[in-house]
Formats: structure tokens, sequence, C-alpha cells
């Protein structure tokens, strides 16, 4: 068994992803993540000592600071009560602006590190949740159902957690799909940023296209050290029942030969190190898109309903009432509709001068399929109740 994962860091400061080939990559997994997530609290506490007092601000904008009347983190201009303060990173010291003193006192360094991986729920969480839990430290889940989990949390330094969560639950397509929307830009470069920072710019076309693997075929330990691609037949998929394209065996050609590979081995490591980059400028792709559009990272929430919902909060700034009454909240609930939505006829059969049938002495008719997408999301685009609910009485005409 083998894994890789790969760090990415908020500066230009970066990292090969790291690799693990053996039988214990399990254990040796979390053990990794461990040694890590402790290197990264020793680091994040080392800063925050040499950049807590103001006094070591860098980069401080007197004149900006001075001039500007809006808080940079809410965006809401300072009333005369507000105090206003300096605020700066509490990593790098450089001065980010003027904020509320509320605000600055808000805008902490996370307690947590998202670990993204794609389909966690679905399968990957299966193999090392076990052992994630055996020692003292807390361990926080977040069950879909007894066999698969939305997400996990677990403490390995002294305050820091690591906060396994599923890609898939914001991108519910295939690593493959979600690269080849990537690819469609000419400049991979400027979209495969991770990627590129550990290949050169000729190789990027040809590694930024999933990679093909024969895993059934990989079924022994020995097999790694074949120093020639298996045939095409080798990459028969036994759970899906099909073969690979004559495309796809091309490309696995092409790898193994544009870097030079001795065995099956060193193929292995290629594909599993690019599949992690390629995730990691996936994800990273749609975190600057929800940044741009609005201002939200998906890295802070657990799946795309919570952050559709937060995203409707904030550009609608809407206040919703928080119900105390059970019986109207049961009536709603009760009002909740779900599933196949349709009209339709059990038997139709039709009769038109277009058919070979046609009968001229019968009625003329037709048959149509008629589709309305997107009825769920037309209805939430209306509008909607809010607040101020109360109880009508059944005699008020108003309402009638």
């Amino acid at each position: 068994m083998e894994f890789s994962y790969y760090i990415k860091y908020e500066n230009e400061y970066f990292k090969a992803p790291v690799y693990y080939h053996g039988d214990d990559a399990v254990n040796k997994f979390i053990s990794m993540l461990q040694e890590d997530t402790i290197k990264i609290e020793a680091f994040i506490k080392e800063k925050e000592e040499k950049y807590k007092d103001i006094k070591n601000i860098i980069d401080f904008d007197k004149k900006h600071y001075n001039q500007t009347n809006k808080c940079f983190i809410c965006k809401q201009k300072f009333l005369p009560d507000d105090k206003k303060v300096k605020d700066h990173c509490h990593l790098t010291g450089k001065y980010r602006g003027p904020a509320h003193e509320a605000c600055n006192l808000s805008y902490k360094i996370p307690y947590f590190i998202p670990v993204i991986i794609h389909n966690l729920s679905g399968y990957d969480a299966r193999l090392f949740i076990k052992e994630i839990g055996f020692d003292e430290s807390r361990l926080d889940v977040i069950p879909n159902n007894e066999e698969k989990y939305i997400s996990f949390s677990k403490t390995f330094g002294n305050y820091l957690k690591l906060r396994f969560i599923d890609s898939f639950k914001f991108m519910s397509f295939s690593i493959d799909k979600l690269s080849k929307n990537l690819r469609s830009t000419k400049n991979l470069k400027s979209v495969f940023k991770e990627t590129a920072k550990h290949f050169p710019e000729d190789k990027l076309d040809l590694i930024t296209r999933k990679g093909v693997y024969p895993y059934d075929y990989m079924d022994c330990e020995e097999k790694y050290k074949e120093t020639e691609l298996p045939p095409k037949e080798a990459f028969y998929n036994r759970l899906n029942e099909c073969d690979i394209s004559d495309e796809d065996y091309k490309h696995a050609q092409n790898v193994w030969k544009s870097f030079n590979i001795n065995n099956l081995r060193e193929y292995s490591e290629l594909y599993v190190k690019t599949d992690v980059l390629i995730l990691a400028d996936i994800f990273e792709k749609f975190r600057d898109v929800c940044l741009k559009t609005y201002k939200l990272d998906p890295a802070w929430y657990f799946t795309a309903p919570g952050l559709s919902w937060n995203a409707m909060l904030k550009k609608t700034r809407v206040k919703l009432d928080l119900i105390h009454d059970i019986d109207m909240v049961l009536m709603i609930e009760k009002g909740v509709r779900g599933g196949i939505s349709q009209c339709c006829n059990r038997y139709s059969k039709a009769n038109n001068k277009y058919m070979k049938e046609y009968d001229k002495n019968k009625e003329s008719n037709y048959l149509m399929y008629l589709d309305a997408n997107n009825l769920y999301g037309w209805a939430m685009s209306q509008y909607l109740p809010h607040g101020g609910f109360k109880w009508v009485n059944n005699n008020n005409k108003e309402y009638s």
C-alpha cells in the first residue's frame, strides 16, 4: 500500500509531496501527519511570539491608516464611538489595515488545518478511521450514517486539529472530469499552480491529465519491480467491468517514456503524487472562485450546502427569526415536500399524419414530453418568508 499528501503553504514556500510505500502505510500516514502537525504548531507559536507586539508591525502605512474610514475586515464604516486599531498578520508581522477592535480580536489564526481528500466519505475514511482513534487525544466525528462520515477532526498537537473533509461534497465529479475543466485554458501553468512547482512547463500537458493505473493487476509486491509497462489487458477494471481506451494506454506509454521510468514502483509513485497535486490545484481554484464571488472560503466548511447557505445569508443580509413555538415548527416541517414531481397519464397513444400507422378516421393527437429544469432552484429564488410569523384567526377575511 502507498500514499501521498501535499502541504499547501500560504506563501510561495513549498515542499515536494510526501510519499510512502510499505505494508504499514496506514499507521505511517497517521504518524507522518502527526509529525507535520506538531511542526506547524511550533512554527505558529514561534511567529506569534515574535509578532504579537504591535511594535513589531512590518510595512505599516500611517497615511493609509489615518485616511481609511472603513474596517478592512467587515467593510463597515467606523462610527464615532468605534475603537479603530491596527491589524497585522501574526505569522508575518505585515500590516493588513485598520479594523474595529472587535473584528481584530475575532480575526484569529485557525485552530485547525483542513485535510482535503476526494471521496473521503465514500471510501478513503474506512482505511484509517480506526487507527486514528487509538490514542488519548479527542476525535470528533460528524457522521452521515454508521459507516460513512461527513468529516472528522483529530487533535495532534497541544491545540491544533486536523479536520478531514471530503472535496467530493463540494464538487461531485471525478478528478478526471474536474481536471479536464481546468485544462480548457491554454496556459496550464496559470491554473495548475501547485503542480507547476514540481514539474517543468513542457511536461504539464502530460502530467495534468488524470493518470492511468492498473489497479487490479497490482496485487502483489513483486509486480512493483517489473521494468516494463504492463500490456493494455492488465488495465482492465473489474469494478467497472471495462478496458481502458487505446488513447488512455497511449497516454500511459508516453508518461513512462517521458519521465524515464524504470519500474512500476516509480510509475506508481508518479501516479499517486500527481493525483494529489491535481486535487490540490482543483480545490485551490475552487477556493479562489468562492473567495472572489462570496468572500467565503470552502476550506472552513464541510459540504457545499453549508457553503451555499452562508453565501445566501451574506449576500441577502436577511435576518432569520428563530421560531420558538413548537406547533409552528411542526406545521412547517409537515409542509416540506420532495422527490419526484410530475404530471402524466398512465397510457396514451399518438395518432397523427407523421406516423406510419396513422388512422385518419380517428382524432389527430400528439405525445409531448416536457421537462422543467431547476424546479427547486427556481422555487428557492422566489420571495420566501423569513420572520414575523404568527397564527392567523380563521375568521379573519383578510387572509381567506
